[in-house]
């Protein structure tokens, strides 16, 4: 983090060292680190600890991009990123908010293409709800 910070950008991580370690995770993590807390299911039950870790995030008041995805292998995870970024629209202040990723974790392959637009969909369609509420 000093390295990155020392020229001038700004450190990001994956989250998940948090699920089972948030005593030293929050001790040690400085508030200036960017963290992707990701989860690829469809509920959003505040038990399940990748959820929650979104509002562990928010309670200590670091950034976040929270991260979503769509498997190609099963179609799972449609309502993936809908579901994400209204859940993280709720819970997470507009400050500290600062995007969403979705991940599709297979190549950019012939054979992945209609997977990969399925995924682009799903994503736009959450920006559009997003984006509608949050007109002014």
């Amino acid at each position: 983090v000093d390295q990155v910070e020392k020229r001038g950008s700004r450190s990001w991580i994956w989250s998940d060292y948090l699920w089972k370690n948030s005593e030293v995770f929050l001790k040690k993590m400085p508030k200036s680190v960017v963290q992707s807390n990701w989860y690829y299911g469809e509920s959003f039950d505040e038990n399940l600890v990748p959820v929650k870790a979104y509002i562990d995030l928010e309670a200590y008041g670091y950034d976040q991009i929270p991260t979503g995805g769509f498997y190609k292998k099963n179609g799972e995870g449609e309502k993936n990123i809908y579901n994400t970024v209204q859940f993280c629209d709720e819970h997470i202040a507009d400050p500290r908010l600062l995007g969403f990723l979705q991940t599709f974790w297979a190549p950019t392959t012939e054979d992945n293409r209609e997977s990969i637009l399925k995924a682009i969909e799903l994503t736009g369609n959450a920006k559009k709800w997003f984006v509608k509420n949050h007109e002014q």
